[in-house]
């Protein structure tokens, strides 16, 4: 009797689980099957699957034949269940249980390798990207769930080459900025706030930085990139993001926190500039919000101290013979916080 590899033998495991998987779609088109049925078979193919991983723990194996017979699910199975499944690969790929994992987002992944990080994140996103597509065709809005707030957290931690984003994870978390702005950052501010929390990287604004300097924020319209600054200020029990510059204090906001959303806020306005000092968009409400919350929060004590806040400040004088300017600098509460705030200098 041959003695076959114990690797060969799992992976054709895998290539089994893919047959069936096919075979199945071909009998379904002729033979009428329960849904709760189907989803049934797919879970157990799951199962085996994470089994499979369990005993063998290969990159290869998961990064390759795993992954595709998952993808092979995400069409006709619940996006939960798939998350259940990459969580208990992932406690395979970190000798830890699955549950653990989960209680403990979001997480140091540091010791998974990048491939198997990979695979995972790619599984997650993918899935729950498809669902998500489907509730905004047919809802035109998504239904926030709290598995969801469990795939944002894995999807934000700092993996084996500190934070690694995949192209379906940038897709995932720009999808949830746009659509669930206020459940995205209520997330990361609650659960970067807890002390069983084990990633090592510090609190909700440190991601959001790591957002930005990844270009995953700015993926997003303009707009949208404000929305959740305004979001994340009202998390924190602000009633506007004025409000977070008069009562830092009361609210326990860190000199760290109201930077982290001027900066976010500058990005979205000095993109936003571009188009409307070429008069390709017109000046929208948000900016006037935007720009009065740069102000009052930078002050002198900032205003010239980053590229990107420099760039808005010429490009509002470019722009101070334009209407929409002119229209905002007449309304006095406004002209008042740029001249006390902003447009001047310290000798």
């Amino acid at each position: 009797m041959m003695d076959y590899p114990r690797a060969s033998i799992y992976r054709l495991v895998g290539h089994i689980i893919l047959l069936r998987q096919s075979a199945r779609k071909v009998m379904e088109t002729y033979i009428s099957v329960e849904e709760d049925e189907a989803a049934k078979q797919l879970e157990f193919d799951l199962d085996i699957l994470a089994a499979v991983d369990a005993i063998q723990a290969d990159d290869d194996l998961l990064a390759t034949t795993i992954y595709e017979s998952v993808r092979q699910t995400q069409l006709d199975l619940d996006p939960e269940a798939i998350l259940d499944f990459a969580f208990q690969i992932l406690g395979n790929h970190s000798q830890r249980s699955a549950d653990d994992l989960r209680s403990s987002l979001p997480l140091d992944l540091s010791s998974v390798t990048k491939r198997t990080w990979m695979a995972i994140a790619d599984i997650v996103a993918e899935a729950i990207s498809y669902g998500i597509s489907i509730q905004l065709a047919r809802d035109r809005s998504v239904s926030w769930k709290d598995w969801m707030s469990d795939a944002l957290l894995l999807l934000v931690s700092p993996g084996p080459s500190s934070h690694l984003f995949t192209d379906h994870g940038r897709k995932f978390i720009k999808t949830c900025i746009t659509y669930a702005p206020s459940e995205t950052s209520h997330t990361l501010i609650s659960r970067y706030s807890t002390p069983h929390s084990a990633a090592p990287t510090g609190g909700w604004e440190v991601v959001v930085r790591i957002l930005l300097a990844n270009g995953i924020l700015q993926q997003c319209s303009n707009a949208d990139i404000f929305s959740f600054s305004k979001s994340t200020a009202m998390n924190l029990k602000a009633t506007s993001l004025l409000d977070m510059t008069t009562r830092a204090l009361t609210l326990e906001l860190s000199e760290n926190h109201i930077w982290t959303l001027v900066m976010v806020a500058a990005e979205a306005l000095h993109r936003q500039l571009d188009d409307v000092l070429a008069a390709s968009t017109p000046w929208e409400t948000w900016m006037d919000e935007a720009l009065l919350f740069i102000c009052k929060a930078t002050g002198n004590k900032y205003w010239l101290q980053t590229d990107l806040i420099r760039g808005i400040h010429g490009k509002l004088l470019v722009g101070l013979s334009a209407p929409h300017f002119l229209r905002f600098l007449a309304n006095p509460s406004n002209a008042e916080i740029l001249e006390n705030d902003t447009m001047r200098k310290d000798p």
